[in-house]
């Protein structure tokens, strides 16, 4: 998808939607290409207190058409690799 004029947001809440979590930065990288980075620092994940998050990207057309893209589920798990 061609992303040039696009304007891109993305946001986390916990899974019942009551609490935000992060406003996570997105930055497209290729517009005509439609790639784009998403990004969470790790200040921000040190806030995150609960097993599951969501979380969507939202796009907005250059006529202002706001539509939901991507959206998941973040599971948060401490691992075992040192």
């Amino acid at each position: 998808m061609n992303l040039s004029g696009y304007t891109l947001a993305s946001q986390i809440w916990d899974s019942g939607r009551t609490t935000k979590a992060a406003d996570a930065t997105v930055s497209v990288t290729n517009a005509s290409g439609g790639t784009f980075d998403w990004k969470v620092t790790d200040t921000q994940t040190t806030g995150f207190t609960a097993d599951e998050y969501k979380y969507d990207v939202l796009l907005t057309n250059p006529a202002g058409l706001k539509e939901y893209w991507i959206e998941g589920t973040i599971y948060m798990d401490e691992g075992y690799t040192a």
